[in-house]
């Protein structure tokens, strides 16, 4: 007879599905993260065991096996033994294989098997969750209907939710990932086109605000190296975008338009070439790779990571937003750049994060989008007011007194939507 049994019931498994075998059903990821994390503390019990005494038993069950083989590695215990009784929800059959083995058995399977023989052996009944251990001690005997057990520890399953919110902000990264990709082709194949270098603009800004977001869980190096390297990718696009846009905010048939297009067209090509080399291409794919695997501090994988802990960030992020724009002076274009950039990030994080927030995060993703666009277009004045001075000299001072002229009057909206209370959580 075994001297002990530990009862493990498999991880969160995926839903059931009638176009699926029973047996095929998998670990979730958030299933298989939390029992990776949660397993080698709770068979730290099992220390005193020498490792060559310790069986492993499955079900035959593909969410059994893959729950065995945590616990296997956990313990450095090679190999482990299908036994059609755990899955067959035999009780007996499974009391009676247990009198024919000696030393540490761990049998991982399924409900109702696990609450039954748990009741069996303790006397009591005790509901196992997903990824729930127990270990019982046993008395030396031939007789399966005569076996003495006893009770030596318990373990609730891990709250999965809390992996399931890594495994939602991993998804939503691989997203921000897909896009730089994406966005990044569509450069390739439209050099020409100004609003495929937007997109790729963006494609990187959002990926740098949804990191921004994550530093305190993510690991600092990782996170930090990877930010560096997408602003590595964003600032070489920061002047032509600028120039494009002056090209679409000037009339056309003017003289100042025709040249700021052969600037336009000049920086363009070079950019495009300078884009298009290997290195860069390189870059960018690793830039993709590191987003998509960004590694969590040792703390948030082990532990999980709390959707209310998100919330309060997203709360705190736009109560920093709100007091800075609460107290920007309008006249000081760095401040007013600084407020803006804080409601792009607003609002990215609150759009690709809204599986993890509530329901009111998608009010302030609108007010953000629009306090951020009424800054960009008081941004975009004053930078194409110099820009066009810059470019084309004295003779545009008076297609550059129309931008300012357009600036000062959103300054003004500005300040009266301040001046009646208006922020981002009113209407």
């Amino acid at each position: 007879m075994v001297s002990r049994l530990v009862l493990v019931r498999h991880a969160k498994t995926q839903a059931r599905n009638p176009e699926l075998i029973d047996k095929d059903r998998q670990l979730t990821r958030a299933g298989r993260y939390s029992i990776e994390a949660r397993f080698p503390i709770s068979l730290q019990l099992l220390a005193d065991e020498d490792v060559a005494e310790v069986k492993v038993w499955s079900s035959p069950a593909l969410r059994a096996m893959q729950t065995a083989e945590v616990v296997a590695h956990a313990l450095g215990v090679d190999g482990i033994e299908v036994r059609d009784s755990l899955y067959a929800n035999s009780v007996d059959a499974f009391m009676t294989e247990l009198v024919e083995e000696q030393g540490t058995v761990i049998a991982v399977g399924h409900n109702p098997f696990m609450d039954e023989l748990y009741a069996r052996l303790s006397g009591a009944p005790q509901g196992m969750g997903t990824g729930a251990m127990a270990s019982f001690g046993f008395a030396a005997t031939d007789d399966p209907a005569s076996v003495g057990s006893w009770l030596e520890w318990f373990v609730q399953g891990p709250r999965v939710v809390l992996w399931q919110s890594i495994v939602d902000v991993e998804d939503a990264l691989s997203d921000a990932a897909a896009r730089i990709a994406r966005c990044s082709v569509m450069l390739l194949e439209n050099p020409d086109d100004p609003e495929s270098l937007h997109q790729y603009r963006i494609s990187l800004r959002i990926a740098r605000s949804l990191l921004g977001f994550l530093a305190p869980y993510c690991k600092g190096s990782a996170l930090k190296k990877t930010m560096r390297d997408i602003k590595k990718l964003q600032d070489p696009t920061s002047r032509l975008r600028e120039l494009d846009m002056l090209c679409e905010a000037l009339d056309s048939q003017t003289v100042e338009a025709r040249i700021v297009a052969d600037a336009c067209t000049q920086l363009r090509t070079g950019f495009i070439e300078r884009f298009a080399a290997e290195s860069t291409q390189k870059a960018i794919t690793r830039v993709v790779g590191r987003i998509k695997d960004m590694p969590w501090r040792r703390c948030v994988r082990q532990s999980g990571l709390d959707a209310q802990e998100l919330v309060r960030r997203v709360s705190q992020m736009r109560t920093d937003y709100e007091l800075q724009m609460a107290h920007v002076g309008y006249d000081d274009q760095e401040a007013v750049h600084d407020v803006r950039k804080l409601a792009k990030a607003l609002r990215y994080v609150t759009r690709e994060f809204a599986e993890l927030l509530p329901d009111t995060a998608e009010d302030t993703n609108t007010r953000a989008k629009a306090v951020q666009d009424m800054l960009g277009e008081l941004c975009d004045c004053w930078n194409n007011a110099q820009l066009v001075i810059e470019i084309c000299g004295p003779q545009a001072v008076q297609v550059a007194s129309r931008f300012v002229v357009r600036a000062d009057e959103i300054i003004a909206d500005l300040k009266r939507s301040r001046s009646c209370g208006l922020a981002i959580s009113d209407s």
